[in-house]
Parts: C-alpha cells; sequence; structure tokens
C-alpha cells in the first residue's frame, strides 16, 4: 500500500484501485490478483508476468486499504 503518485499507473476493477509504480511495472510486467482458501493456504495470490526470484512470481498476502481523507 502506498499513496498515489503521479507517474502511478492505476486500474480501477468493482470499486477497488489498483496502483503499481512505473519502475515496478516494468520490472514484473501484468500482475494477476487471485484468491485461494486451501487448508494451510488462505489468502491472496499475486502472480507476475516476470518472475523475480524463486517462487516463480507467486506470493500469498493481505490486501488491506489506505486511510481515507480526515
Amino acid at each position: 500500500m502506498d499513496n498515489i503518485r503521479e507517474s502511478d499507473l492505476i486500474e480501477e476493477v468493482d470499486g477497488l484501485t489498483f496502483v503499481i509504480g512505473p519502475e515496478v511495472y516494468q520490472l514484473v510486467g501484468d500482475i494477476t490478483i487471485s484468491y485461494t482458501d486451501e487448508t494451510g493456504r488462505k489468502g491472496f495470490i499475486l502472480t507476475s508476468d516476470k518472475p523475480l526470484g524463486e517462487w516463480d512470481g507467486l506470493t500469498a498476502c493481505t490486501i488491506g486499504t489506505l486511510p481515507g481523507p480526515e
């Protein structure tokens, strides 16, 4: 999670706003977000077109929201 910068790439899907910096996008390519609820493995799965490490571009993580304006 991060604050939106003018140079960021932004995609809105079903009321959710996804943001990625152009430098990160250049490194990883398109990203697919899915969800798994298997025994011992529960969470969001991020898969990149250009994997960067031994996990072949897969990682499980939680997705949160940034606080809104006060």
